[in-house]
């Protein structure tokens, strides 16, 4: 039907083509005529303006015409439509050719193309080709072109071009769209199809040939039904041959047969019929999608469904979903079992209807509504009792069984409610209480919990023959203590760890104990209480008149409380020695104290007594000593009447003197400073000044000893807070023992830098022989030279005596030393 049709509007546009080529032609001839002649007799012009009407019918069409001539190409003749079409004026189109105005023709190739049409008139050349405009766009054309040469005048050739661009654009629109409607098709797994109900023949798009693994030559119906499932295709034609008789639509899901890479291949098919006039089914249309993957998780999520049933099936607690509307729409065995529910009664009630809340559980509910974490409530069992369950609830967004809702999961903690509550009452009867006390309460509370008539706490006596009580509970009132011997009684098995319970007939198994007899226990429940060294110190037992049954959660508590006691009665016990320990411990401290005392009062006597014989001794010493000094300057001045071996005795004894001086000043302020009465006044001191002072006075030992002093400290006028004779005498000290104890020929840095804003670091480097870390730790100890092998002179208290007078000026002195480099003492002080 299609190809009729198109073969139809093919008749009609030759006919109108040819329709304008004649036209044309009138318009040609006309031309011509005006060209030969300028007197018309009245039919002529009536003539003549007929082929007017024709030509300005011409002009008004959108097709362009363009007529050359045949020899030379030149055009003659362009309708208002072709010069639309190019853009030139009639004036420009004149001198051109067909080919000017074809990029992909010389005039060669052009006389080539029209060479067929000069052989027959009859002939005409159709094809689509391009024409390039004026504006050098690019313009694609449809061409009706024939050649005349019976008008009597020289032959030419009338073309009738038509602008297709719109319909080049539509047809690449709908081919883009093809591609676009198979890549969909493809990626969807969709392909659509069409069944000729008379032929039986199917036509459709590539994807549906591909989902039955068929090609086009395999069209008939018979080849689809051939790759259906043996179990499935009697059904699929049943449906088809009905949809073809009586035009029923359908939706189905079928299998295909296996093929080498899937075992399962499944589709779905819709189908919807096509009816004539007369109400008789033509052909059915419709689409197949292949499913197989859509199967396989459908398999899957039901696979993980059935088990995630079979996990909430496994589950100890109630387990129960519910869908959005909070109506129950599963619950498990469990569920069945705590709440005495038959599965048939509670599917599709409303879960509010399970519990009862009060104010506080219903605040829960609210927090429980926002899906975090677990809460406790009070549910109601089918036969109207309450109980306490722990309920946690996680949203279900996907479940293809029961679609979105919750699945909530309750936990019985009714025995656990109360065995806290009961060991919250135990835990909190000994707070604030002594022992004797705590002992007493909670053998009470474990009376009323086990329904015994009696209870008592025992303590291990040395020797583990014996128990001493510490509390006894007695029908309803505390006793007072007793001893109980070990032999031939429970409380024997339970120290030795043999048994912990005797339900009934205690005092059958045990008819030597003659106490357990004349009170008529029947059952003994005892734990021992085990210290953290695991050595038994004790026993805790119940003891009652009937026999004893203990449900699960009931027994363990004893042995709770006996961990307990266990660390109680350690305490007690670790506390009772504690208490002698102490007193003992107070007892040796007076009298350690006492000897301390008498120590150090002795110590600060000889302290005291040293300081003063130093004092008295350095000023009996100094006199005889300033005369010797006296009388050694007084020989130096007469050293013209002596020779060279007078002269260098006097100087020995006047270095001699002066070096037993210095000695005997740094006795003193030794003294001074052990005594507590060596006071210094502060001030601010001018760094660079003192340190020019001190280098001028040890420059000339550092030069005899060929020692290189560089000073690196620079221009800054730092003050600190010091006592100018002091520190010079620190600063003094450590120069001249960078001097003395420097390697020959060696060097001596002096710098300064700030430790943080405040403080003020002097360091005096050397390159003497270093020390080590053992030498450092003896460096400030009084009288313990390390150089005393040398003969270097010296006291062994200068750099103790500096570093004293440091801190009490609140600075810090400290060495770094490098075994074999050399040593660095540095002083910090505050600055100003």
């Amino acid at each position: 039907m299609t190809n009729g049709i198109e073969n139809y509007f093919d008749i009609v546009i030759v006919a109108f083509f040819l329709l304008v080529g004649i036209f044309s032609i009138w318009i040609y001839r006309l031309n011509n005529e005006l060209k030969k002649t300028k007197k018309f007799d009245e039919q002529a012009i009536k003539e003549n303006n007929d082929l007017l009407k024709f030509k300005r019918t011409l002009d008004k069409t959108l097709d362009g015409v363009f007529i050359f001539d045949a020899k030379s190409l030149k055009f003659t003749y362009v309708n208002e439509g072709a010069i639309n079409q190019i853009g030139y004026s009639f004036s420009e189109i004149k001198n051109m050719h067909p080919y000017d105005i074809k990029p992909e023709y010389d005039e060669h190739e052009f006389r080539g193309l029209i060479k067929a049409l000069m052989q027959d008139e009859n002939m005409t050349l159709n094809l689509e080709t391009i024409h390039q405009m004026k504006s050098g766009e690019i313009l694609p054309v449809e061409i009706f072109m024939q050649y005349i040469e019976s008008l009597g005048e020289a032959p030419i050739f009338i073309a009738i071009v038509r602008d297709i661009s719109d319909r080049k654009k539509a047809e690449e629109k709908l081919l883009e769209n093809k591609v676009l409607l198979e890549t969909a098709q493809k990626i969807s797994k969709v392909g659509h199809w069409k069944l000729n109900a008379e032929t039986k023949v199917m036509s459709g798009s590539h994807e549906m040939f591909r989902i039955f693994g068929l090609t086009k030559e395999f069209s008939k119906l018979e080849c689809f039904f051939d790759v259906l499932h043996q179990e499935d295709r009697a059904g699929v034609i049943e449906v088809v041959e009905k949809s073809m008789i009586n035009g029923d639509s359908f939706d189905m899901e079928y299998r295909l047969i296996p093929n080498e890479k899937e075992k399962n291949r499944w589709v779905r098919a819709i189908g919807d019929a096509v009816k004539n006039k007369q109400g008789q089914v033509v052909e059915l249309v419709g689409t197949v999608q292949d499913i197989t993957e859509h199967k396989i998780k459908e398999q899957e999520i039901k696979e993980s469904e059935d088990r995630f049933k079979q996990i909430l099936e496994t589950i100890p607690d109630a387990v129960l979903i519910i869908d959005t509307d909070n109506n129950i729409r599963f619950v498990n065995e469990s569920f069945l079992n705590i709440f005495l529910y038959s599965k048939a009664d509670v599917i599709g009630m409303g879960f509010d209807s399970l519990y009862v809340l009060s104010n506080d559980e219903e605040n829960g509910m609210q927090f429980l509504d926002l899906n975090q974490g677990a809460y406790e409530f009070s549910y109601q069992r089918s036969d109207k009792n309450i109980f306490h369950g722990e309920t946690t609830v996680t949203n279900l967004t996907s479940n293809k069984a029961y679609g979105q809702g919750q699945l909530v999961i309750i936990k019985d903690v009714s025995e656990r409610r109360f065995v806290n509550q009961v060991l919250h009452s135990l835990a909190s009867a000994g707070t604030g209480l002594e022992f004797k006390r705590f002992i007493d309460d909670v053998l009470k509370q474990l009376s009323e919990l086990y329904r015994c008539e009696y209870a008592f706490i025992g303590q291990l006596q040395e020797g583990g023959k014996s128990i001493q009580t510490l509390s006894g509970y007695a029908n309803g009132k505390i006793v007072d203590n007793y001893s109980y011997a070990l032999m031939d009684t429970p409380c024997e098995d339970i120290i030795s760890r043999k048994k912990t319970l005797i339900p009934e007939n205690a005092s059958q198994i045990y008819a030597k104990d003659q106490m357990l007899v004349d009170m008529g226990i029947e059952a003994y429940y005892g734990s021992p209480l085990i210290a953290s060294d695991g050595k038994i110190i004790g026993l805790i037992s119940v003891m009652s008149k009937s026999p004893l049954r203990l449900d699960s959660w009931v027994a363990p508590i004893l042995g709770v409380f006996a961990t307990r006691f266990s660390l109680e009665l350690e305490r007690e016990i670790a506390s009772s020695k504690l208490q002698q320990h102490h007193q003992q411990l107070e007892m040796k401290v007076l009298e350690r104290t006492k000897e301390l005392s008498l120590a150090r009062d002795e110590a600060e006597q000889a302290s005291q007594i040293k300081s003063e014989f130093l004092s008295h001794m350095s000023h009996e010493l100094r006199t005889p000593l300033n005369a010797i000094l006296g009388f050694g300057q007084m020989l130096e001045l007469d050293a013209v009447d002596l020779n060279a071996d007078q002269r260098m005795s006097v100087q020995e004894i006047l270095s001699a003197g002066r070096h037993l001086l210095v000695l005997i000043n740094d006795v003193l302020d030794l003294a001074k400073i052990e005594s507590g009465r060596f006071d210094v006044e502060m001030g601010d001191v001018e760094i660079k000044e003192i340190l020019d002072e001190c280098l001028s006075i040890v420059t000339i030992q550092a030069k005899t000893n060929n020692i290189e002093i560089i000073n690196l400290i620079g221009e800054e006028c730092y003050q600190v807070r010091a006592n100018t004779v002091r520190l010079k005498q620190v600063l003094l000290n450590l120069l001249s023992n960078a001097v003395k104890y420097n390697s020959p020929a060696g060097m001596i840095a002096l710098l300064s830098r700030k430790i943080g804003d405040d403080t003020l670091r002097i360091c005096i480097s050397d390159t003497g022989e270093g020390l080590t870390e053992k030498e450092m730790s003896q460096l400030f100890v009084a009288f313990d030279r390390l150089g005393v092998s040398s003969n270097i002179e010296g006291s062994g208290i200068g750099l103790l005596i500096s570093k004293q007078m440091v801190e009490i000026m609140q600075g810090t002195m400290g060495v770094e030393s490098i075994k074999g480099e050399g040593s660095t003492f540095w002083v910090e002080f505050k600055l100003v």
